[in-house]
């Protein structure tokens, strides 16, 4: 079963449902109208530093049709790569995101875990804990919550979706100690998966030292047995930041950002729906690879 392509059927189905689109000429009136979206977000995202409107409805719908399925990869094949170089390490069933936006490392995530298991049905017990700034996301994670229903959760008996643990922090200011992020993780020792993707080129730079502290501390708090993901794309500020956290976890780095074979091409083979690709991705290419890094750091005590 190839995920993101059966995503894209089930986000496009629901976008109409939620427009209340019927007749194709709605229907493509609509798509073509998004396509000013997707010009918004391409040209958002060749920026060093992005900042993009997601509280826009539009900017969330064309988000999970021409980039979220594509995102659900990465984590999948890192986690992949921690099993072959790494095999002796146990990957939790736990997973946290930092800045988690849309959260489409949840579904590679249960991806990964159904292939361990070997697809079948099992009641295998996940927490999953979101953390981030704000809630603009949920009109979106409100699609993809039924879209996972009709995927990947037909196998896991014991995830619900609407169980999320989703808490407010914002990972570029300073944190106190008694919030969630640096408390409560300490306090629940049970082992995690912490993974930070696609955030780094949308914190300004005079707060990116304080990102770190974060991120530090986070970690530092951590059960051992824990692993910390860094991935992220080839923007220029990235590795810096990535080499900074590494020189400070330095004992327990296991990858190294852009260090081991140079960064990794994800490909993702995807079907668009004919609307899609005509009218929704006129005068564009629909992305179906991304080049990204990853740090990863695992708690051995």
């Amino acid at each position: 079963m190839r995920i993101p392509e059966e995503i894209v059927e089930e986000i496009f189905e629901i976008i109409k449902k939620e427009n209340n689109l019927q007749k194709d000429k709605d229907i493509i009136s609509y798509f073509s109208s998004l396509n000013r979206n997707l010009a918004e977000l391409r040209r958002g995202y060749k920026n060093n530093f992005v900042k993009i409107d997601y509280k826009d409805k539009k900017n969330q719908e064309v988000y999970l049709i021409a980039y979220f399925p594509l995102y659900t990869k990465p984590i999948v094949e890192v986690l992949e790569y921690i099993n072959k170089e790494h095999s002796s390490l146990n990957i939790p069933h736990n997973l946290c995101l930092i800045g988690a936006g849309p959260a489409p490392e949840i579904l590679g995530f249960l991806k990964f875990i159904n292939n361990q298991l070997n697809n079948d049905i099992h009641d295998t017990n996940i927490i999953i804990e979101l953390i981030e700034i704000a809630s603009e996301w949920n009109y979106a994670r409100s699609i993809i919550k039924r879209v996972y229903k009709k995927t990947i959760l037909k196998n896991l008996t014991k995830f619900s979706y609407s169980k999320l643990k989703i808490y407010k922090n914002d990972v570029s200011k300073i944190i106190s100690n008694s919030s969630y992020l640096l408390k409560r993780l300490r306090l629940n020792p049970y082992k995690r998966v912490v993974v930070i993707q696609n955030i780094i080129n949308e914190i300004e730079q005079h707060s990116l030292d304080v990102f770190i502290e974060n991120v530090i501390k986070c970690y530092k708090n951590l059960a051992a047995g824990s692993f910390l993901i860094l991935i992220d794309l080839n923007y220029d500020i990235v590795p810096n930041v990535a080499e900074k956290i590494e020189s400070i976890l330095k004992k327990d780095v296991i990858k190294s950002f852009c260090k081991e074979g140079g960064y990794f091409k994800c490909r993702a083979y995807i079907n668009l729906p004919e609307i899609i690709e005509t009218y929704l991705f006129e005068g564009f290419y629909a992305k179906r690879k991304v080049i990204y890094g990853c740090s990863i750091f695992y708690k051995r005590k």
